[in-house]
């Protein structure tokens, strides 16, 4: 019978622990190093974010300039594409939006110009200035001198005239106020003291009044966050064109 040949591994070299590919190589196990890392990344994204920020800056200055020294439609209009550079790059508030809409009213997009009017008031409410503007642009559109806002703008004010971040608070204060309610009105059905009158009115009010206050204003956040959607896609691709030229145009 032939014996077998018993091979012998070879062991490894001292350095072994340094091979690449090897498990225990990482740059990351040394915690110097990882920790300059971890330094280098946030001066980047700090540089990065200050950098960008001075960008917007140089843009927002741009356009605010170019709408002072506009003298027709399409300077404005030009104003109005230097906004909206902002806005595709995801600056979002209501200053932004209300001299989009400003610009784009003095450049005859009467339409978009609506639009920027309203979606400010996602991010402000009803301001003096949007105010203005959405009559200005439907003293524009009628061609008449003296025009009111529709009436449902003043039945349902909570919607227009509150920002959307501040009615989704008050949504939550009321859902919390129902349940406080609730457990009051538990803690009273359990309770064997018949003279916790005033306990069981307080928990009726707080479920009563929670239940409205949730109601209302999370229906009309709900509303304002699928308009947010679809004025964000209205944007992406919006193309500003002057109603007043095109007029002038077809009217010489």
């Amino acid at each position: 019978m032939k014996k077998l040949t018993t091979i012998k591994l070879c062991s490894p070299p001292r350095n072994a622990a340094f091979l690449p590919g090897s498990n225990r190589f990482s740059l990351l196990r040394f915690a110097p190093l990882r920790s300059a890392l971890c330094v280098l990344l946030l001066i980047f994204c700090t540089c990065s974010a200050v950098a960008q920020s001075e960008v917007n800056q140089f843009i927002w200055d741009q356009a605010n300039t170019q709408v002072i020294h506009a003298e027709e439609p399409g300077g404005y209009l030009k104003a109005a594409e230097s906004y909206h550079r902002l806005l595709r790059d995801g600056v979002v508030n209501a200053p932004l939006l209300n001299n989009l809409g400003v610009a784009l009213t003095m450049g005859g997009d009467l339409a978009h110009a609506a639009a920027a009017f309203k979606r400010a008031e996602i991010y402000s409410g009803t301001t003096p200035e949007i105010k203005k503007g959405l009559i200005a642009i439907m003293a524009r559109q009628t061609e008449r001198a003296i025009v009111e806002l529709p009436w449902y703008r003043t039945a349902f004010f909570w919607h227009y005239g509150i920002p959307a971040r501040a009615r989704i608070t008050i949504a939550l204060t009321g859902w919390s106020l129902l349940w406080a309610g609730i457990l009051l009105y538990r803690l009273r059905k359990r309770s064997l003291n018949t003279s916790l009158q005033l306990v069981l009115t307080l928990s009726e009010t707080c479920m009563i009044t929670g239940a409205l206050i949730c109601l209302i204003f999370s229906s009309s956040a709900a509303f304002t966050l699928l308009q947010e959607k679809h004025s964000k896609s209205l944007w992406a691709a919006a193309q500003f064109s002057s109603t007043v030229i095109s007029n002038s145009e077809e009217h010489p």
